[in-house]
């Protein structure tokens, strides 16, 4: 439940300069949330997240809930998102303690653990706004901006 909370309130205070009424906004901190939740309490709680997100789009967005664009544009970025932490769960298994190579290498995953963050942004900002674009909530020109801008929101937050 507390999760639910800080996500409304985090994406309520983030929800600024959208394109339409989709989440796509210059910077993305409830991305952070749903990744450091799903990381820390365990993806079988991603159905609780798809559920929180649905709830904001609601309340935030004045979206329709079982709209394709909030059911399967929300589905498509829990997947992407249960995806980054499964990946970032695997690779931050025990601390490094610089002991011996093994330990150095298992440190210098904290770029190989940036490049999934970039990546997986880069396929959940093509598929999201892929989705919203195939289904008219964003017109073809509004594409590679909304893209660009979904892609920053989600790494740089």
């Amino acid at each position: 439940m507390l999760f639910s909370l800080a996500y409304v309130c985090v994406d309520l205070l983030s929800f600024i300069h959208p394109m339409g009424q989709l989440n796509i906004t210059p910077w993305n901190p409830p991305a952070a949330v749903q990744v450091l939740f799903l990381t820390w309490a365990g993806l079988l709680w991603a159905p609780w997240v798809f559920i929180t997100i649905g709830f904001a789009d609601w309340l935030i967005r004045d979206s329709v809930i079982f709209s394709s664009s909030v059911l399967i544009g929300n589905a498509i970025l829990i997947g992407c998102y249960a995806i980054i932490s499964h990946v970032l769960i695997k690779l931050m298994k025990g601390v490094p303690r610089l002991q011996n190579r093994v330990e150095v290498f298992k440190l210098s995953l904290v770029s190989v653990i940036g490049a999934v963050s970039v990546i997986g942004a880069a396929i959940t900002a093509i598929l999201y706004v892929g989705l919203q674009t195939l289904i008219g909530k964003l017109g073809k020109d509004d594409f590679l901006e909304a893209s660009y801008r979904f892609f920053v929101g989600v790494v740089f937050i």
